[in-house]
């Protein structure tokens, strides 16, 4: 590759090694001071409730294995 291209990618990586640096530090900075930080790295809904696989309905249970069963 050219001279410009290498350095162009190496500008676009550092920007984005920096970008990715920043966000986690600034995760680690929130957490430390004892916020909640879920929401910053998910897209969580606290209020959810989580169903345990023994909860849902049988024929819902079928449809999920096929859906396992089509998907792997």
């Amino acid at each position: 590759m050219r001279k410009p291209v290498k350095m162009a990618i190496g500008i676009y990586l550092t920007v984005m090694l920096l970008g990715c640096s920043t966000y986690l530090i600034l995760i680690l900075i929130g957490s430390l001071q004892g916020n909640d930080m879920r929401g910053a790295v998910q897209d969580a809904n606290s209020y959810k409730k989580v169903e345990h696989v023994s909860q849902i309905p049988s024929s819902s249970k079928s449809d999920l294995y096929l859906y396992n069963a089509l998907c792997m």
